[in-house]
């Protein structure tokens, strides 16, 4: 009985501390439910952030498949419009010789060759002639320049603006010069018999050209060819449009990408800071309560 009154003490001295909370501690235990609220909320922004970012990791990968799909795709279809090109031509040159030979052009090909050569072999004296006529002299020497300065420039690695305006002033008086020659032999008449069998074979060879012509374009193997060579550039060209739009998509979604994690780092950045000041201000209200 003697140790009751200590006992008593001790009990209300117990009370006595735990009614002096101070008013700032009384409010940070009220505020604990708002803080556990936004800590709540902020891994909760955390989480679907990452969420977002899953997602459009797969969207990329399920992009990338689906482009590397359509480029083999269209490498399929460009070699077969290669392919197909290529066929057209060798269709195209089968049927100008099997046509070719059947309306004799390798014989008025001939035969217009051997009228040039003929043509040629007759101009001679007369050009000689020409050569030697004081009338000509002024010109066969300026074409005997030009003749000299273009093959000068030609064998210049780079020709600078000076050479290039030479060049094309000695290429307009060479021009100048054929054109004398050809009016100077077209008014010999001796010349006349060469020069219409000549002209018969040119134009003979120019008709069975274009009779040739037409018909390989009419030709049913030549248009099967260019439907199928059409038809490959055709798959080609959507083939190539499906691959830049699929990369366009798959860059877009990259840059979704980049943007979500960049919501996730400043998501990460506002939990820790939130985080940092809680922790400060329980600290502060801890030292506050120690020192009553």
């Amino acid at each position: 009985m003697r140790h009751l009154p200590i006992l008593l003490l001790a009990f209300l001295l117990a009370i006595a501390a735990g009614l002096s909370l101070s008013s700032d501690g009384l409010a940070a235990q009220k505020g604990n439910p708002a803080k556990a609220a936004k800590e709540r909320k902020d891994d909760a922004k955390v989480q679907n952030e990452r969420q977002d970012i899953n997602e459009a990791e797969k969207k990329i990968q399920a992009s990338l498949k689906e482009l590397r799909t359509a480029e083999l795709e269209a490498k399929k279809s460009a070699e077969a419009f290669t392919t197909s090109s290529k066929a057209k031509n060798e269709t195209t040159n089968r049927l100008e010789k099997t046509l070719g030979e059947k309306l004799g052009l390798p014989k008025a090909t001939e035969a217009q060759r051997v009228a040039q050569l003929a043509y040629d072999e007759a101009t001679k004296p007369w050009l000689e002639a020409m050569k030697q006529a004081p009338k000509y002299s002024s010109e066969i020497e300026k074409a005997a320049r030009a003749a000299s300065t273009l093959k000068s420039i030609a064998a210049e690695s780079q020709p600078d603006e000076s050479s290039r305006k030479q060049q094309a002033q000695a290429a307009i008086d060479m021009a100048q010069w054929r054109s004398t020659v050809s009016s100077y032999l077209e008014s010999v008449s001796e010349l006349n018999p060469a020069r219409e069998k000549l002209a018969a074979a040119q134009n003979k060879l120019v008709d069975l050209r274009l009779r040739l012509k037409q018909q390989v374009e009419s030709h049913p193997d030549l248009k099967a060819s260019e439907r199928e060579r059409i038809q490959a550039k055709e798959a080609n060209e959507k083939d190539e449009l499906r691959v830049a739009t699929l990369r366009r998509k798959a860059v877009s979604e990259q840059g979704k990408l980049l943007a979500e994690k960049s919501q996730l780092a400043k998501a990460i950045a506002q939990d820790k800071q939130n985080d940092s000041k809680n922790n400060n201000n329980k600290n502060s209200n801890q030292k506050k309560n120690d020192k009553k």
